[in-house]
């Protein structure tokens, strides 16, 4: 790290510690939160006392305060509580983060300002997602309906060692719901009143004997959306989703448990929210008003209610196995994943019957994970394992143009006019060994290392046929090509290192780096304007380096938590993908990102807690001219209070709370002009019910100063429009929901 970097690193430190406290792996005290929020704690002696967070980010259950990695936690009870459906709906919760939807449902995921950009569905995302520990291998699995969710840890540092593929820019862990030993039930039921919709969320534990027992959960939602279209007055984006698991937990003896899951998903969305945006008021009538608001003027005759339409079938079954062996632990994890989907997209974003994409995909995926893990009890402790990864991936998109600008003579006269069809097959195949070791060099100070090696090869093939009318648009631009064989092969090795060392009781220093990779591939989205997708598309490897150095506190009697890192990233071949309005661009480039996250929890009385998390995050293209990667904005974070208190001589509880939360200004794609307005929005709760639990009735309010910013912005697909035109999609206005929930 050079001098200057250090300065720049150190300068923006001191001022996020002086402008405000939040961020890094954020602990709920209390049992209501508005903001990211406690896993199942462990007790402690002290009155009063906050809260231990038990995470198992790397592979092992331990207390969140002696993990030398940033991690947020977000429990069920606060998704279930905000009306939270899916993880793109998680961001505004994690200090740090920026989930982003482009049309197609693409991916626009960071963590401290990096991630894989939207729109390449044969690239892998670098920041991989976990449920239940199984690893899931495509990014349409993400926007699933997520439901019955014990907690979710958002783990921002690089931890590629343990965790595996594609982690080389953090991970998301998904921990659903473990059946319990005695016969109990939950429901909630949530009514939309700023727009029609509901959303309901059940489950019911049911121990079968006295070694096995099963969890029925099932989830339901249709829910308006907030931007009205004036071709039928519809509210979009319009969400029918519905969602059942089954969870089976055995244990044959006191060594053996088995844990079995299966889950199917059904994601059902009409409409969006895109419409046209335009500053300098050049945009004809005919396509809007030209500002980013609640209304557009949208049609498709390809989609239901005339709208673009997605439509998502998944199945998900897990099966792990945990068996003790004398001080050690042995688990397997293995796993099924498969689903199939049918989009429409109106991509020329207007009233005009014109530019729409067809899309048909079928996935499946098969992973194995086996490990042994030692008693972390010893002076050397450790975990080593192996795991293997196979999918298959076919997709068919059909993109159809119909906005002709004269360029030349016949019969290539327009662009924008013609269509072509790109069927693309991928498999992969991913095998590795890993392992990790952990030595107490004394009783406060300890080193750990791991190495991971693994090799994976990706096979496949690529067609593009083309449709009359034949213009220059897809026999030039987009030239057709013959079914072309594809293969790309890596070997990749991964390593962590970390220091911990406990000043004190109260305080643990850390430093930590690591290396964590994804492999390259072909990018389905490219124009390939020489005709030869090997080598238009192809994208060469990813790998990032990353360096940590924090300090977990606690505080004031063990009432409050005060959590500081300072964190490097640098991917000299980050996979950008940028959109120039006429074609899809993909390539490696050299991106940076440094910056500072920070957590302050404070459990004032026993009955309030103050709340603040915040990341300051500088990413950062190392091109010329320089550019901030997409969906990163340099402050991302939250403030607020909670409060929970009896009333009636303890026979009712209170609760409520009140989170602003905040999101700078940042950019969407490759270009200054593309730029998202700094979001502050306001989040309130309220709610009564008894003491013991039985029931709950809340007034749930999100966004409540009805504030706007663009989601999503990129160029209209459409030539004969002005520079100064874009597509823009406004993040969700003020939503209020009634809930009611009981257990019994």
């Amino acid at each position: 790290m050079s001098a200057r970097l250090a300065r720049r690193l150190c300068g923006s430190v001191c001022a996020c510690t002086l402008a405000g406290l939040g961020g890094l792996a954020h602990a709920q005290a209390m049992a209501a939160s508005g903001g990211t929020a406690a896993a199942p704690p462990t007790t402690t002696d002290a009155p009063g006392a906050i809260s231990e967070v038990v995470v198992t980010a790397q592979k092992r259950s331990e207390k969140l305060q002696d993990t030398p990695l940033t991690i947020s936690v977000v429990k069920g009870t606060t998704l279930t509580e905000l009306g939270v459906t899916s993880l793109f709906n998680t961001a505004p919760l994690v200090a740090g983060m920026v989930f982003s939807r482009a049309p197609d449902d693409g991916l626009g995921l960071t963590f401290r300002g990096v991630g894989t950009p939207a729109r390449n569905q044969s690239f892998d995302q670098s920041i991989a997602l976990f449920i239940d520990g199984a690893f899931v291998g495509k990014g349409r699995l993400y926007a699933t309906n997520m439901f019955d969710v014990d907690h979710i840890e958002f783990i921002k540092s690089t931890e590629s060692t343990l965790l595996g593929k594609n982690t080389d820019l953090g991970a998301i862990s998904v921990v659903t719901r473990q059946p319990g030993s005695t016969f109990e039930g939950d429901a909630s039921v949530g009514a939309r009143l700023d727009q029609s919709g509901y959303i309901l969320d059940g489950g019911v534990d049911v121990p079968l004997t006295q070694d096995l027992a099963i969890r029925v959960a099932a989830h339901a939602n249709d829910t308006d959306g907030w931007v009205q279209n004036s071709y039928n007055g519809n509210f979009y984006p319009e969400d029918k989703d519905y969602g059942a698991r089954l969870t089976a937990v055995y244990r044959p003896s006191d060594l053996v448990k088995l844990a079995f899951t299966y889950q199917y998903t059904f994601d059902h969305r009409i409409g969006n929210g895109f419409q046209y945006v335009d500053p300098d008021h050049t945009l004809p009538p005919a396509l809007g008003e030209g500002v980013l608001d609640d209304h557009q003027d949208a049609y498709t005759s390809a989609g239901e209610d005339g709208q673009s339409t997605h439509k998502l079938a998944a199945h998900i079954a897990n099966l792990t196995a945990d068996v003790d062996v004398g001080s050690s632990k042995l688990t397997s994890i293995t796993s099924y994943m498969t689903y199939g989907l049918h989009f429409v997209d109106d991509f020329d974003f207007g009233p005009k019957d014109g530019n729409v994409f067809i899309r048909n995909e079928q996935y499946w995926q098969v992973s194995q994970e086996l490990r042994l893990a030692s008693s972390t009890t010893q002076r050397f402790s450790y975990l080593i394992g192996a795991s293997a990864f196979y999918s298959d991936w076919n997709s068919d998109e059909l993109q159809k143009f119909d906005t002709p600008l004269q360029v030349g003579p016949t019969p290539f006269y327009s662009v924008f006019l013609g269509s072509f069809d790109d069927q693309f097959k991928q498999r992969t195949l991913n095998v590795a060994l890993f392992g990790e070791a952990t030595w107490k060099i004394t009783e406060r100070l300890r080193f750990s290392g791991g190495l991971r090696l693994s090799q994976e090869d990706k096979s496949g093939s690529w067609a593009r046929p083309a449709f009359a009318p034949f213009t220059l648009w897809n026999q030039v631009l987009n030239p057709p090509f013959p079914k072309t064989p594809l293969s790309f092969d890596a070997f990749l090795p991964d390593a962590n290192a970390s220091l911990q060392y406990d000043a004190s009781q109260n305080l643990m220093l850390y430093a930590a780096l690591g290396q964590g990779s994804k492999t390259g591939g072909f990018a389905e989205s490219s124009s390939v304007p020489t005709g030869n997708p090997a080598v238009d598309a192809r994208v060469g490897n990813e790998i990032s380096r990353s360096v940590e150095i924090g300090a977990k506190s606690t505080l004031l009697d063990h009432t409050a938590h005060l959590n500081l890192a300072l964190f490097f990233v640098d991917i000299p071949k980050f996979q950008d993908t940028n959109f120039t309005g006429a074609a899809f661009v993909s390539r490696n480039i050299p991106v940076q990102s440094y910056g500072v996250d920070a957590e302050f929890v404070w459990r004032v009385t026993h009955w309030l807690t103050f709340d603040n998390a915040w990341t300051y995050d500088h990413a950062e293209a190392l091109l010329t001219p320089s550019f901030s990667p997409s969906q990163s904005p340099r402050w991302t974070g939250h403030s607020g209070l909670i409060a929970q208190a009896p009333i009636l001589d303890g026979a009712w509880l209170v609760k409520g709370s009140a989170m602003v939360r905040y999101r700078s200004r940042m950019h969407n794609i490759d270009s200054y002009v593309y730029t998202s307005a700094p979001l502050t929005t306001l989040d309130l709760t309220l709610g009564a019910g008894p003491a013991d639990g039985r029931w709950l009735l809340e007034l749930v309010a999100t966004n409540v100063t009805n504030s706007i910013s663009a989601d999503f912005s990129f160029p209209p697909p459409d030539p004969t429009l002005a520079p100064s035109v874009r597509i823009e999609s406004p993040t969700p206005a003020r939503q209020i929901t009634l809930r009611a929930s009981a257990k019994f």
